[in-house]
């Protein structure tokens, strides 16, 4: 097969000539090829490289490209000068560094804290969803951090290298080929690169990462298609698992950009690599190039930008003038114009500057005197002028608030800075989490600067009696006889009159509380505990009376009318002995030992043998007067005991009912074999203890039964229960164990996402003091002695421990009063 002359030298290097009508990179690269311009200016396309890959394929060449035949040896004349003797580059200060969606910092003291989007183990904390600031990993002395697009490495005190999160096309350097699913990529635990190397200096892009050793090297791994290795090969087959070297060895600062990557030598010279498309190299007439290439037209520099992943780059002189080029979208590289730079111009700025950083599009330099100055995009608050729209840039720099500035970091589209007092702030797009002040949302875009949590240190009730949440809310009563609720406050949900009810994620200072707030008193009793449903609350005094608060549109509180904002009593029974409750349904027992249930009846729920109406009022189920417990499942099925005898009835779709068949609904309480002490639904899966202490399970619980599944074989289980998709059960020695997925941390093993779900219990924690638990949806909650803990999914505050942010440990429920 004939070879398209265009790619010819791209693929084979310096080894073959290239036609006349290619052009090749001046400035002297050892050996370095580059490709002609790229005539399509308004893009970073792959298809270039992607054409290399492609041809290297086709013709089975799977060596001509490699570095080890055709990188520049120590004779080339384009090698970089060699280092004087004294120099050795010391390790970055501690400091910040910003993603996409993510920041990390490093304090004084070598603790290493992450915050924001954790996919794919970007916080490396073992999960995969956002989070507060949380300590990283378990180095507890760190050096400095950098993060990439969506992965992050750090150097330890003792200049050890390790790296997490996405690892795909080698980027995290473990020297691991990721071939599988998407979720093989992922490295939520912290990964030794190298190991017996010592970094000074890290520098991640979009799907590539680079690194200084201690002797000057410079090293780099990960996605190879547009050369950003810069070790002479080029395309997708050449991707680097584990560091490679770079030709040289005196090497000062590096900079990985989305497909290209800049080095500064001991010199003050500056050579690039990559992909050369928008002037991203600093010169004009090439398309990449797989080796350095010296950016011609700068005077000596001191220092490059940090940051990363962005399309444009920019140098710092000795005297604090800073040089910018390439891309320039927003009017990024700072010159006045939104239009490409292909060589280097400086920057106009009112003082010298001693550090500048890039992010995908904007930037900023602060000076030796604490003033930062900013531009490019503006368009989510990255400016700190108060304007957050579409399109909106600033192509010259902008002065920001304060003068007292020692630290910045960029990288994405938040931004964050450290101030002399110590306290670290950020803003700009905050949809993870990622500006660090407990918010998060899709249009929670943070125009001021905020200051970085921490959150959960504000003082803890020790004196809970019981307490559980709902799918955006939980409540719980206290020794003192008050209830206390806390998360969403849409549709009544906390009980204390507030009349709320435009509910989001976005903005929880205004739409929900992330620590309890006491509900409005009523009645002349002491609370007991509550039971918690999807959007309602019910709850028994010690008096007898029941009252319910929230949604109503089916009856669920027991009466007629809208939703309740504070609660509102049942009927005027004072027998009530315990009440459940689910979605649109509740059940209560009383004191003669009856069964009563209303609200939806879709499926059967309320054990009258009808389906279909609603029934506002409490309507007895058969006429058994020897209940003594009851569990509802949102408003699809109801089990309950009496004595030892375990009945069922509602929605059977998934053989949830535990008769041996799956089907329609049974509208009437139904006896399953067998004898049980305690018993717990969830929609379409229940759970039971034999009274021999033996633990089943049934309906859909993979695979699904319609009949009672044991669970292991141990018998010494006390309580079971059930939320969606996952179980927890307590034995009689206290101690904690859960089952199934683990989306939101779940089942408490800190860890977060699908890849610690788990067949069979395994042990939250080593306490053996958990007194009660009850799991909802993705949430769960237990008691120990009188303290409340909750964790899992936590995205309207349900955790009630002042964040927004899932768990996969427990985390005690906080005091607002």
């Amino acid at each position: 097969m004939a070879w398209n002359t265009r790619w010819c030298c791209a693929a084979l290097l310096a080894l073959t000539g290239c036609p006349d009508d290619t052009t090749m990179a001046s400035g002297g690269g050892g050996g370095t090829t580059s490709q002609p311009a790229d005539t399509d200016t308004d893009s970073d396309s792959l298809s270039d490289t992607d054409a290399v890959d492609s041809t290297t394929a086709e013709t089975g060449d799977t060596d001509s490209s490699d570095p080890d035949t055709t990188a520049a040896d120590e004779e080339s004349t384009g090698e970089p000068p060699p280092p004087p003797p004294e120099i050795d580059p010391e390790p970055d200060p501690p400091g910040l560094s910003t993603g996409l969606y993510s920041s990390c910092r490093v304090d004084d003291d070598g603790t290493l804290t992450c915050w924001g989007d954790g996919s794919c183990g970007l916080l490396a904390d073992g999960g995969a969803a956002p989070a507060p600031p949380t300590v990283t990993g378990t180095q507890n002395t760190w050096a400095s951090v950098s993060i990439g697009w969506d992965h992050a490495c750090g150097i330890a005190e003792d200049r050890s290298l390790w790296c997490w999160g996405n690892g795909r096309d080698g980027k995290v350097g473990d020297g691991v080929l990721d071939d599988g699913l998407p979720s093989d990529w992922c490295r939520f635990e912290l990964m030794p690169i190298a190991e017996g190397t010592q970094w000074a200096r890290l520098s991640l892009g979009q799907d590539h990462s680079c690194g200084i050793q201690t002797d000057g090297t410079l090293w780099c791994w990960g996605s190879n298609e547009a050369a950003q290795i810069g070790d002479g090969a080029v395309g997708g087959n050449y991707n680097r698992i584990a560091p490679v070297q770079v030709s040289g060895s005196h090497w000062l600062e590096v900079y990985a950009g989305d497909q290209h990557t800049c080095g500064l030598d001991t010199s003050g010279a500056v050579w690039c690599w990559g992909r050369a498309g928008n002037g991203k190299l600093g010169m004009e007439g090439v398309v990449f190039s797989s080796l350095p290439v010296e950016v011609p037209g700068l005077p000596p520099m001191r220092s490059l930008a940090t940051g990363g992943v962005s399309s444009t780059m920019c140098a710092l002189t000795e005297d604090g003038t800073v040089w910018c080029w390439g891309r320039n979208q927003g009017g990024v590289a700072g010159l006045g114009h939104d239009e490409q730079v292909f060589m280097p111009e400086p920057v106009d700025l009112p003082e010298p500057i001693a550090e500048i950083h890039l992010s995908v599009s904007s930037a900023c330099a602060r000076s030796d005197e604490g003033q930062m100055w900013c531009w490019g995009s503006g368009s989510q608050g990255q400016l700190l002028d108060g304007v957050a729209e579409p399109g909106y840039s600033s192509s010259v720099p902008v002065q920001m608030p304060g003068d007292d500035w020692i630290d910045i970091a960029a990288g994405g589209i938040h931004l964050c800075g450290r101030t002399e007092a110590g306290e670290t702030l950020c803003w700009g797009n905050n949809e993870a989490g990622q500006v660090g002040d407990g918010t998060s949302g899709f249009d929670n875009n943070r125009l001021d600067a905020v200051p970085v949590g921490p959150w959960g240190g504000g003082p803890v009730a020790d004196d809970w009696v019981g307490g559980q949440t709902g799918s955006a809310h939980g409540c719980g009563a206290r020794e003192d006889g008050s209830m206390w609720c806390w998360g969403s406050r849409r549709s009544g949900r906390l009980g204390n009159g507030d009349p709320t009810d435009d509910c989001s994620p976005a903005s929880p200072s205004e739409c929900i509380y992330t620590t309890p707030v006491a509900v409005t008193p009523t009645g002349a009793g002491n609370w007991d505990p509550p039971s918690v449903g999807f959007d309602h609350t019910c709850a028994v005094q010690d008096d007898g009376t029941l009252w319910c608060w929230g949604a109503n549109g089916v009856g669920q509180l027991g009466q007629d009318g809208d939703t309740a904002l504070s609660p509102v009593q049942v009927e005027a029974a004072t027998d009530w002995l315990g009440v459940t409750t689910g979605n649109g349904a509740t059940c209560g027992l009383r004191g003669s030992g009856s069964a009563w249930c209303w609200g939806s009846n879709s499926v059967g729920t309320l054990g009258n043998g009808s389906t279909g109406a609603s029934q506002s009022s409490p309507t007895q189920v058969g006429v058994a007067t020897d209940w003594s417990a009851l569990a509802l499942a949102s408003d699809n099925h109801v089990c309950g005991l009496r004595g030892t005898d375990l009945w069922c009835w509602g929605r059977n779709d998934f053989g949830q009912l535990g008769l041996g068949v799956e089907g329609d609904p049974v509208a009437t309480p139904t006896q399953v074999p067998g004898a049980w002490s305690d018993v717990a639904v969830d929609g379409l899966r229940t759970c039971a203890i034999a009274t021999d202490g033996s633990l089943s399970c049934w309906g859909a619980i993979d695979p699904t039964t319609s009949t009672p599944t044991p669970v292991g074989t141990d018998t010494d289980w006390a309580q079971v229960s059930v939320g969606s998709s996952f179980r927890c059960a307590r034995k009689l020695d206290g101690t904690l164990w859960c089952w199934g997925s683990n989306t939101y941390g779940q089942l408490g093993q800190g860890s977060i996402g699908d890849s610690r779900s788990t067949d069979l219990p395994v042990q939250v924690g080593t306490d053996t003091d958990w007194l009660d638990i009850a799991a909802h949806e993705s949430t769960v909650c237990g008691r120990r002695g009188s303290t409340l803990w909750c964790w899992g999914r936590n995205f309207s505050g349900q955790q009630g421990n002042d964040t927004i942010f899932p768990s996969g440990t427990p985390r005690e429920v906080r005091n607002d009063g």
